[in-house]
């Protein structure tokens, strides 16, 4: 895998979220969808490879890491022999901490080196403000961190 600076790294990622990201989930929250979304990036370039966010309208386990993986395997690259190698080359980037369904994924596709930028537990204190997550999640200790 090559080998980027963290200064590289994090000005992709934040590149990535602006420019690719953010508009897409502004579309899916607008059609009622959560704020979650991700990106594989190429572990050469840091270019995107594929980016989703969630499309609850579509299936409700479709989380935008599940999407993205999703349509990693089945639009950008349907092709098995000319695919990117989610262990050695691809970046796996969420734009917040990966539910215990996206980790799953994300582990049983192969990648090796993820990311995220915000944790599950403040996304679960932003709920009262402009969008929702499940009103049953409870942080690491048994308690409701919004509540």
């Amino acid at each position: 895998m090559p080998s980027h600076t963290s200064k590289d790294l994090l000005a992709a990622l934040l590149k990535t979220t602006e420019a690719d990201i953010i508009p897409l989930t502004r579309e899916g929250v607008t059609s009622g969808s959560k704020v979650f979304g991700a990106a594989i990036l190429s572990a050469a370039s840091l270019a995107p490879y594929t980016v989703a966010t969630n499309d609850e309208r579509t299936s409700p386990l479709l989380h935008g890491e599940i999407n993205c993986i999703q349509k990693f395997y089945t639009v950008s690259h349907p092709d098995p022999a000319s695919r990117p190698s989610p262990g050695d080359d691809c970046v796996f980037f969420a734009t917040h901490e990966p539910c215990s369904l996206c980790l799953s994924g994300i582990t049983w596709s192969g990648f090796k080196e993820l990311y995220f930028l915000s944790l599950l537990e403040f996304t679960a204190l932003c709920r009262r403000t402009s969008f929702a997550v499940s009103p049953t999640y409870h942080g690491p200790h048994g308690h409701d961190p919004a509540g």
